[in-house]
């Protein structure tokens, strides 16, 4: 219960992240504004952190509950614990916002899945589920298109 009470405080987290992407809080904006204290910029510097930090400690848990002893890793580096951090999405609020978007929404769908999981629902059984719904077609979101009129030029 502790766990899906985390993944669901996570997921809270990472919808109000979604929400506060855009061009002045994400990307060249967004990295200058963030230094700004109150700015929407700073405020998802806050957000990402905390998304970031659960990251890391989740893979460093885990790698933990893998070792036979649960201590083998010993003290980790901070280098080695931003890269933990990174194992799922990069985070980086200077990425422009579409994929600033694209990899929160990536970091969304693994606490969705370990969420799943934890309530006994298998994440593959509703992919599969939910792409028959939609009759097999894959149904382009608003991170797509974006990438569609940029490399198709479609008007």
């Amino acid at each position: 219960k502790a766990d899906a009470f985390k993944a669901s405080g996570i997921i809270n987290t990472i919808d109000t992240a979604l929400s506060q992407v855009g061009g002045t809080t994400a990307g060249v904006g967004g990295s200058v504004l963030s230094k700004i204290p109150g700015s929407e910029a700073t405020n998802l510097n806050a957000n990402l952190e905390t998304i970031q930090a659960n990251l890391g400690f989740d893979q460093l848990q885990a790698m933990r509950d893998a070792s036979p002893t649960g201590g083998a890793l010993g003290q980790v580096s901070e280098r080695e614990l931003i890269a933990l951090q990174s194992t799922v999405a990069s985070l980086r609020q200077d990425q422009s916002p579409a994929q600033l978007r694209a990899n929160i929404a990536k970091v969304k769908k693994h606490y969705q899945n370990w969420l799943d999981t934890l309530n006994g629902i298998n994440p593959d059984e509703r992919d599969a589920e939910e792409a028959k719904n939609k009759g097999g077609k894959v149904v382009p979101n608003a991170e797509d298109k974006v990438l569609i009129n940029k490399y198709l030029k479609v008007k």
